[in-house]
């Protein structure tokens, strides 16, 4: 016998089991895990099994009210109880199309329309980088709601803005929100990176794999990147409630080291260059580093036109391109990557150059998509292990090469390489692999690049654009694909009226169209650098360059007046190996003096390259 059949009265059922009602009480408790599933879940009175879903109910009703089933029949069918399914079929027989199923929840601020407008109009604004904050937010809801004149509580007529409370349950009913920390973006990355510069680097490339049919092997991305003696610590286990926990650094700045690194679309890396802020490289500055890399050094300690046509040339030592067998190599068009020599020397060797558009590499450049955060964090560990490893002594550059050798075969694994050429859309070869939501931080300016800093012809092709698409979330169940009706125009109005309120409330930021712009230097665009008219180009701008410093220094030439020194011949110094005296030292050669004898020589005419204290050759003796 189902216990659900006749559990709907209690005299009903004493009547079947020929019981009296309060031995039935007692059967009640002992039997109610092992009542009525389908009208109370496990267990009477405890309904863990949740409420019926709206598609239940409505199989149910079509049974009872097309079929001619009873009630009782197709809730068993169905299995769910035969009272929820009696209601739900007397409502449509009240004339309600779609009876609301569920509890009613607690009175709400907004309607769940409104609020569906709210949440579109939050995401809009985060992928605009423009996000709103938990304050900013319970702001916005409070003037919405007065400008709807919806009641809301009257504490938030007094601090002008919806509680806490509110916007935890807001948060509860919209699991597709969370509260995040946002990566900063520089203006000029938010700005570049929009639809039009990045259909045309995807044309450059689509160019350039038609032509020389590269191999996954021969496709590689250049980059450099930034180490410096400073970490940032880890997380560590401390003592509950303190206010400050500390860790141990190097200093309070550290001094930067660059780091290039080449990676290839089938996963493999080349050997690495540092470039160290010194003025003169010596060997004992790669202590510890990588297998095969090489160091140079400049004044900065950053990449520049001499010391990158030396990364290329060791790179060209590793990558094997030759005319027959033709490399790419993506890098971004920095200055320092320019340099003619470096074309030339690519053209002669195989190597086909292809620049990203500016400000952009944080999408389009597989070494920043992948490989460079797994680095900088294996960097961090291997600083904290040696700072705990060398208490009291303090990490200086040349460090840095051993800790490079320690953390860059981790970041550098094939699936990171790999990954990072997926997702830029780079090999395999994928043009849509951006959506249209990543180019909405480019909307509040609506000014892409689309004059090519080299061929002003093809301004016409480049323009010829799809419109930007909207940045709309509005879900297609809201305002529904039926035929328009009264009751749906209404609809559709009231939700696009608080649209607009929102946006007259808070609108979009919108660069306005007068505003008169800075005069700056002409912006690069991508292109193909080893083409004949890129070269050319480049070659025209580099002469153009070399006129106008010259023009500077002429400017800057001043007549000095003939002074008579007052001291004495015999007080000039003189070099004791090529016996050159100091005045005629016009290329401001480095001299260095002997601790012994105090006397003078040209540093690079010494005998003694690596001692630290120099005692000239007399002295020794």
């Amino acid at each position: 016998m189902h216990f659900g059949d006749n559990c709907n009265k209690l005299g009903d059922v004493c009547n079947v089991l020929q019981l009296s009602p309060s031995i039935f009480g007692a059967w009640y408790r002992l039997l109610s895990n092992h009542a009525c599933r389908v009208c109370h879940g496990p267990g009477l009175g405890k309904q863990k099994g949740g409420l019926p879903a709206s598609t239940q109910l409505q199989q149910a009703a079509s049974l009872v009210l097309e079929k001619s089933v009873s009630v009782r029949e197709a809730a068993r069918q169905l299995q769910i109880c035969h009272v929820t399914v009696h209601r739900y079929i007397q409502k449509i027989k009240n004339g309600i199309e779609q009876p609301r199923v569920g509890y009613n929840s607690h009175n709400r601020i907004l309607s769940p329309e409104d609020e569906h407008i709210f949440c579109d109009y939050i995401r809009n604004s985060s992928d605009l980088y423009f996000g709103l904050t938990p304050t900013d937010v319970r702001s916005l809801v409070y003037e919405f709601a007065i400008r709807k004149s919806v009641t809301v509580p009257e504490q938030w007529h007094v601090t002008k803005m919806g509680s806490r409370d509110w916007f935890s349950n807001f948060m509860n009913r919209n699991p597709t929100l969370s509260i995040r920390v946002p990566e900063a973006t520089s203006h000029a990355r938010a700005v570049n990176f929009n639809r039009v510069n990045v259909t045309k680097f995807f044309d450059n490339l689509s160019k350039v794999m038609d032509k020389y049919h590269f191999e996954a092997a021969n496709i590689y991305n250049v980059d450099e990147t930034g180490v410096t003696t400073v970490q940032k610590p880890s997380k560590i286990v401390s003592t509950k409630g303190t206010k400050q926990v500390g860790a141990v650094t190097s200093g309070e700045r550290g001094t930067l080291v660059t780091l290039c690194v080449a990676v290839n679309a089938i996963g493999n890396a080349i050997p690495p260059m540092f470039i160290f802020p010194r003025k003169r490289f010596k060997p004992f500055f790669m202590t510890g580093a990588p297998t095969g890399s090489i160091g140079e050094a400049n004044g900065s300690g950053w990449m520049d036109t001499d010391t990158f046509f030396t990364y290329i040339k060791h790179f060209a030592k590793y990558s094997k391109p030759s005319q027959e067998n033709k490399i790419l190599l993506l890098l971004d068009n920095h200055r320092s990557h320019l340099g003619l020599k470096t074309i030339d020397f690519c053209r002669d060797n195989g190597i086909v150059l292809l620049s990203f558009p500016p400000h952009t590499s944080h999408k389009l450049q597989p070494l920043d998509r992948s490989v460079y955060g797994p680095l900088k964090t294996y960097m961090n560990s291997a600083m904290d292990a040696w700072m705990k490893n060398h208490p009291g002594q303090t990490m200086g550059i040349y460090d840095l090469p051993g800790l490079v050798a320690e953390a860059l075969p981790k970041a550098t694994t094939p699936t990171n390489i790999l990954s990072g050429f997926k997702v830029s859309g780079i090999f395999p070869f994928n043009r849509d692999v951006f959506q249209d939501y990543e180019f909405s931080p480019s909307l509040p300016t609506d000014t892409p690049l689309t004059t090519n800093l080299y061929n002003a012809a093809e301004i016409p092709q480049l323009v010829q654009t799809d419109p930007i698409p909207s940045t709309s979330r509005e879900s297609d169940h809201i305002i529904g694909n039926k035929t328009p009706t009264k009751i749906d125009t209404h609809q559709i109005d009231a939700l696009n009226n608080s649209k607009e309120l929102l946006e007259t409330i808070r609108p979009f930021p919108k660069v306005p169209l007068n505003l008169k712009k800075k005069v700056i230097r002409k912006k690069r665009s991508t292109a193909i650098l080893t083409e004949t008219p890129e070269k050319m180009a480049l070659e025209e701008e580099a002469s153009k360059l070399r006129k106008k410093n010259a023009e500077k220094v002429k400017r800057k030439v001043y007549k000095k007046k003939s002074v008579v020194s007052s001291s004495s011949d015999e007080d000039d110094a003189v070099c004791l190996y090529c016996l050159k005296p100091y005045s005629n030292d016009k290329r401001g050669e480095e001299w260095i003096q002997c601790q012994s004898c105090k006397s003078w020589c040209h540093s690079d005419c010494r005998d003694e390259e690596d001692s630290f204290f120099f005692y000239c050759i007399n002295c020794r003796d």
